[in-house]
C-alpha cells in the first residue's frame, strides 16, 4: 500500500466562527505586490489581535474576512511600506461551518483550521517558528558537527482531505545554523559580509530568522522612545522578555556590536545584538554543502517523524467549546498509478510502456536508443552554423582537448549534426577575471564582428567574486548577445572541464590528457554540454510520447523576474515551439501580452497540426492571475473566429506548484511477516486528489530518485476549465517522462515546465546591466 502525510481532522462539526468581509484596495495594481502586501496584513492582524484572519479572491479584488468579535476595532487604512491598504466594507457577514467544505469559503475555513492547529504549537516551550508559514523547530538541536547545530522539526499545515473534509499535512523540515554567533565585537567589516544572510535571532525565549541588513551602534545606545526618553536596546529587550529573563540577556555586553534587520514581523525594533544572532547555513554554501547529506530524510524517518509529532502534539485540539483531533492513521492513496507512456525515437523506433513496464530498464533504454544508430534522436536534422567560444587561457592549456570530446560526444549523441564549431576564444589574459571583464571581452568580439550571428555555446570562469555575480553573467550575456546581435547563445563553466585534464610531460612533449578516474562525473558534464547547451536549444528533440495526451495542445508559461518564458507542445510533442518575452512585470502577465503570444504561436503552428485544436491546456508555473486567464480566454476567442482552433474549444487552466510550506508526501509500506514494514519512495505515476480541482502526482521515486531522499509529489490545482483532475495529472506525468537533460533520471517537472526552466534560468536571471559591466571585485578566479 501507500500512504501518506495526510491525516483527517475529526469532530469539525463542533467548530464554527462568524466573519466579516472586506475589499481590500490600495494605490497599487492588483498582482504580486498586492497580493503579497495583503497576505502580510492578514498575518500582522492575526498576530495583533489573536484572531484568525483570512483572504479569499473575488476576481482581481481580495477580500479580507475579519472575525466578527474584533470587527469593530480594525482601521480603515493600513500602510504596508509599498503602498496603502483601504479596507472597504462589504456589509456581508458570512458563518463559516467547518463541517463543510467546496465552496469559495474554504480558505478561510482552512485560516480558522491553521489558526487552531498552531496556536497550541505556538505556546509550548519546546518549539520556535522562524517566521510565518514556516515549519516548527525543536530548541534542542538534534546533532552538532563543525560547529553546526541540526535542527529537526516539522511544518503543520491545513489542507482538504481526500475524498471530502479538511485534513493536516505534517512535513518533518530540518535547518541548518551556526553555533557561533555574529559576535558581540563584530566590526563593521564583518557585518558587511553577513549583509543580505539569514540568521536566527535568539531574542530571549523567543527565537526567529532575519535577514541583517547592516551594522547599528552598540546595544547601549538608544534605540527607541517610551514615554519621551531614549531606551537602548538592551533596556527593550529587558523590558519585553519574559520575566526572570534568560542569561543570554543578562549577560549582554553593554559595549557589544548591533545588526539591523528585516524579515520578521514579530518585534518593533529591527535591531539585534550581534552576539544572539545566529547565521543560517544554505546548503549551497561551502559548509552548508559538506553538511547537506545530514539534512537529507529517508522515507521511512520523515513518515515517523510525522507520527511522532502528530502523537506528542496533537492528539487533542481544543478552541472554546470545541475539541477536535488529528486521526492517528494518514490517508491511503487508491492502488494502482499512471502508467509509463509509449515513447517514440528516431527510424519510428518505440520504446514500450504500460502498467508492466520495469521502470528502471525504461530509464535506461532510454539512453541506450538515443545512442543507437537505428534510432537515436526524434529530430534528426543537421545543426545550423555553430560558434563554439572559450577563454584564451583555456585555449592555451586544455582548450583543444575539451573541444575534440566535445565534438565527439555530440557526434555520439547525434551524429546526423555534423557538429564542427567555428572555435574561437576571448581575452582573459589583460584583465581580472571577473564576471563583467569576462562580459565586457565577449560582448567586444560580438561588437567587431569577430563573434557571427547564429547558435553560440560559450565558456566561461565560475568562482569567487562579488556575492552571486556569476550567476548574472549568463542573464546577461544571453539577453545582450541576442538582442543587439542576433546570437543566441547558452552558457556553461570551466569548473568541471578544468579538474578533468591534466598536463603530462614538459616542452616539445607536454600536452594534456584527460583523466578516467572521475567515475563518471565528467562523463556526465560533457554529456549535459552536449545536450543542454547544443541540441535541445537548437530544437533537436531526443525522443517523443507516441501517443497522444488528453489535450491537444499543452502550453507551459513561467516568469523571471522580466522575462516570460512559452512553449507550445502539440502531438505528443512532435510539435514544440518556445518563445522568450521580455516583459515589465515581474510576475504577473499583463492579459495583452499572454493573449498575443498565444495568438502568435497558434497562427505558426497551426499548419502542421493534424487536426483542429479543441481541447487546450495551460500549465502556470507558480500562481496564475486573473489577468493572465482572460488573455488566455481572449486569445482563445480570436483563434476560433479565425478557424485555427475549434469554436466548441475547451480552454483548461493549470497551476502547477513546485515549493510549497508544507509538501504532501507518499511513502510506500512494504509488510513483511514477523518483520517492521519497509518504508519507501512511493513508484513513479502514483497519483492523488484532494479535490475535484486539486491533485499530486509523483513525478519521482522508485526506483529512480537518487540517494536516500523522500520524493516531491507534484502539486497541480485546477484554476479554469473542465478537464478532470485525473486527466490532467496523467498528462503532466507523461510529460516528465520526456526526461531529455538526463534521460535515464526522472524529471520532476513536465517538459512543458521544463524548457521554460531551462530557458529562464539563465536568461531570465535578475542582473544590472551598468553594475555587472563596471564590476570592479577584490577577488579574481583562477584560470586554467
Amino acid at each position: 500500500m501507500t500512504d501518506s502525510n495526510i491525516y483527517r481532522l475529526e469532530g469539525l462539526q463542533t467548530l464554527s466562527a462568524s466573519y466579516r468581509l472586506f475589499e481590500v484596495h490600495g494605490n497599487v495594481e492588483t498582482g504580486p505586490a498586492y497580493y503579497s502586501g495583503v497576505t502580510r496584513l492578514q498575518r500582522s492582524l492575526t498576530r495583533q489581535y489573536q484572531q484568525p484572519f483570512a483572504v479569499i479572491e473575488r476576481g482581481d479584488v481580495l477580500l479580507l474576512a475579519v472575525p466578527e468579535a474584533v470587527t469593530d476595532q480594525i482601521a480603515t487604512h493600513h500602510n504596508l511600506v509599498r503602498w496603502v491598504a483601504h479596507l472597504q466594507a462589504c456589509g456581508e457577514t458570512i458563518e463559516i461551518d467547518c463541517s463543510m467544505d467546496g465552496d469559495e469559503l474554504d480558505p478561510i475555513r482552512l485560516r480558522f483550521l491553521d489558526f487552531v492547529i498552531q496556536t497550541p504549537l505556538y505556546k509550548s516551550n519546546d518549539l520556535w517558528r522562524p517566521r510565518a508559514g514556516d515549519a516548527f523547530y525543536f530548541r534542542k538541536p538534534e546533532s552538532v558537527k563543525e560547529g553546526v547545530e541540526l535542527f529537526e522539526g516539522v511544518a503543520v499545515r491545513a489542507s482538504h482531505y481526500p475524498g471530502g473534509g479538511f485534513g493536516v499535512i505534517l512535513e518533518a523540515k530540518t535547518k541548518l545554523v551556526s553555533r557561533r554567533a555574529i559576535g558581540a565585537y563584530a566590526d563593521d567589516n564583518v557585518i558587511r559580509k553577513f549583509k543580505g544572510s539569514s540568521c536566527v535571532y535568539r531574542m530571549g525565549d523567543r527565537w526567529f530568522e532575519i535577514s541583517v541588513t547592516g551594522a547599528g551602534s552598540t546595544v547601549s545606545d538608544p534605540i527607541t522612545f517610551e514615554q519621551n526618553r531614549p531606551v537602548s536596546l538592551k533596556e527593550y529587550l529587558h523590558k519585553t522578555a519574559h520575566h526572570p529573563i534568560p542569561e543570554s540577556l543578562m549577560n549582554l555586553k553593554g559595549d557589544g556590536t548591533v545588526v539591523t534587520y528585516r524579515g520578521s514581523e514579530t518585534a518593533q525594533v529591527r535591531a539585534a545584538p550581534a552576539e544572539l544572532c545566529f547565521p543560517v547555513l544554505d546548503t549551497h554554501s561551502k559548509k552548508g554543502a559538506r553538511l547537506q547529506r545530514e539534512t537529507i530524510q529517508p522515507p521511512h524517518v520523515r513518515r515517523a517523524k510525522a507520527h511522532q509529532f502528530r502523537k506528542k502534539y496533537l492528539e487533542d485540539l481544543v478552541m472554546g467549546n470545541a475539541r477536535i483531533t488529528v486521526s492517528d492513521k494518514s490517508a491511503r492513496l487508491s492502488e494502482g498509478g499512471f502508467a509509463m507512456p509509449e515513447l517514440l525515437f528516431g527510424g519510428d523506433t518505440k520504446l514500450a510502456g504500460g502498467k508492466g513496464a520495469n521502470v528502471r530498464n525504461y530509464a535506461k533504454n532510454r539512453r541506450k536508443l538515443l545512442e543507437k544508430q537505428e534510432a537515436g534522436f526524434y529530430e534528426n536534422s543537421p545543426l545550423d552554423p555553430q560558434t563554439l567560444l572559450l577563454p584564451q587561457s583555456v585555449m592555451n592549456a586544455w582548450g583543444p582537448v575539451f573541444v575534440n570530446d566535445l565534438i565527439a560526444e555530440v557526434a555520439r549523441l547525434y551524429p546526423a549534426g555534423n557538429y564542427k564549431p567555428d572555435v574561437i576564444a576571448f581575452d582573459d589574459l589583460n584583465a581580472k577575471i571577473t564576471s563583467g571583464s569576462q562580459a565586457n571581452a565577449i560582448l567586444a568580439l560580438a561588437k567587431n564582428g569577430v563573434l557571427p550571428a547564429g547558435d553560440c555555446a560559450i565558456m566561461v570562469h565560475a568562482g569567487p567574486g562579488r556575492k552571486r555575480m556569476q550567476d548574472k553573467l549568463p542573464a546577461l550575456l544571453i539577453n545582450k548577445l541576442r538582442n543587439d546581435h542576433d546570437i543566441n547563445a547558452a552558457v556553461f563553466h570551466t569548473r568541471m572541464a578544468e579538474q578533468a585534464y591534466k598536463r603530462q610531460g614538459s616542452g616539445t612533449d607536454a600536452r594534456y590528457v584527460r583523466q578516467y578516474n572521475d567515475r563518471g562525473r565528467f562523463s556526465g558534464y560533457l554529456s549535459g554540454v552536449a545536450l543542454n547547451k547544443i541540441l535541445i536549444p537548437n530544437g533537436k528533440w531526443p525522443y517523443v510520447l507516441s501517443d497522444n495526451l488528453t489535450a491537444d495542445v499543452v502550453i507551459g508559461i513561467d516568469v523571471k523576474h522580466n522575462t516570460a518564458g512559452v512553449v507550445l507542445i502539440a502531438e505528443g510533442g512532435r510539435i514544440i515551439r518556445h518563445r522568450l518575452k521580455t516583459s515589465n512585470k515581474h510576475e504577473k502577465l499583463s492579459s495583452s501580452i499572454v493573449q498575443n503570444l498565444i495568438e502568435e504561436m497558434f497562427r505558426q503552428e497551426a499548419p502542421f497540426l493534424s487536426k483542429l485544436t479543441r481541447t487546450i491546456v495551460i500549465h502556470r508555473d507558480g500562481r496564475v492571475f486573473e489577468s493572465e486567464i482572460a488573455g488566455m480566454s481572449a486569445a482563445c476567442t480570436s483563434l476560433a473566429k479565425e478557424g485555427l482552433i475549434d469554436p466548441d474549444f475547451d480552454l483548461n487552466v493549470l497551476e502547477i506548484g513546485k515549493t510549497s510550506p508544507a509538501y504532501l508526501r507518499f511513502f510506500k509500506v512494504e509488510s513483511r511477516q514477523g518483520r517492521r514494514a519497509h518504508i519507501n519512495n512511493p513508484n513513479l505515476g502514483e497519483w492523488m486528489a484532494l479535490t475535484e480541482d486539486e491533485g499530486f502526482v509523483a513525478t519521482t521515486g522508485q526506483p529512480l530518485l537518487p540517494g536516500h531522499g523522500t520524493a516531491r509529489p507534484l502539486r497541480v490545482s485546477r484554476a479554469a476549465g473542465n478537464m478532470t483532475i485525473d486527466d490532467a495529472l496523467r498528462d503532466v506525468f507523461h510529460l516528465s517522462c520526456l526526461a531529455w537533460s538526463r534521460p535515464e533520471s526522472s524529471s520532476r517537472l513536465p517538459v512543458s515546465l521544463k524548457l521554460c526552466d531551462t530557458f529562464l534560468k539563465d536568461e531570465g536571471a535578475d542582473h544590472d546591466e551598468d553594475d555587472l559591466l563596471n564590476e570592479n571585485a577584490d577577488t579574481t578566479v583562477e584560470t586554467a
